[in-house]
């Protein structure tokens, strides 16, 4: 009615400084945050977090705008994942927590270094990338994309390898290469409830998938891993709605 917020211009004005706030200019990547200068040193706008790759979520924003430029940042984020798995984790699929420029402004991306930002594991699949196969999992899955499928079935695949199908054996952090982090020899749905969003892509594991679900559905933790358990549910569970 009359006086009632226009929720649509809001999101659109929100979008829109996002856009300007936290997207490389010229990467069209995700940045760290808004304290980050496209250009600058340490971190720029070729250092991301691979867990801010979020295609569903970009290709949503393109919607809502009509801004054709949001389709490029999701096009990117592919591209990138696509060379980051191809050129360091062929085997396994996994994504290194943050990334930089292997070219100091450009791309290609690396892993990055060892308390790159956060701790020892800022180049290896922890707690930040632990939620990549939700992320890129649920937009392969709603846009049936076979590029996109075919990128979350390769860590798909290598989970189920390194698992053996068991979904309590899943850990809490890897190397690209699939070794297990010193410290992470632990079961803990922040990572085991991604990887079940993962497994949708493969229809043929239905019975690990439903061992999967059975694994993460109970069993309280942090807030942190509550959060991502509860959306990833949501997918597991037919629940999720497009962004």
């Amino acid at each position: 009615g009359e006086g009632s917020p226009d929720y649509l211009r809001a999101g659109r004005e929100l979008i829109a400084a996002v856009d300007e706030a936290t997207i490389g200019p010229q990467s069209l990547l995700p940045m760290l945050g808004d304290w980050v200068e496209p250009w600058g040193w340490d971190y720029n706008q070729y250092s991301p977090r691979s867990s801010d790759l979020m295609p569903g979520h970009f290709r949503a924003f393109g919607r809502a705008t009509g801004d054709p430029r949001w389709a490029e940042v999701a096009a990117a984020g592919d591209g990138l994942v696509e060379q980051m798995q191809g050129d360091f984790a062929p085997v396994t699929g996994l994504l290194p927590d943050f990334m930089v420029s292997s070219e100091g402004g450009s791309l290609p991306l690396e892993p990055a270094w060892a308390f790159f930002l956060e701790g020892p594991w800022d180049g290896q699949y922890s707690y930040n990338a632990c939620r990549d196969p939700w992320r890129l999992g649920v937009d392969a899955l709603v846009t049936g994309d076979e590029a996109a499928l075919a990128r979350v079935r390769r860590i798909a695949d290598w989970v189920h390898a390194a698992s053996g199908g068991d979904p309590w054996r899943i850990r809490a952090g890897y190397t690209l290469g699939g070794a297990v982090l010193p410290g992470a020899d632990y079961f803990t749905t922040a990572f085991a409830a991604p990887f079940a969003v993962a497994a949708m892509t493969v229809p043929a594991r239905q019975a690990e998938l439903n061992d999967l679900y059975d694994a993460v559905r109970s069993g309280e933790e942090d807030y942190y891993e509550d959060s991502i358990r509860l959306l990833c549910m949501l997918v597991l569970s037919g629940n999720w709605w497009v962004p």
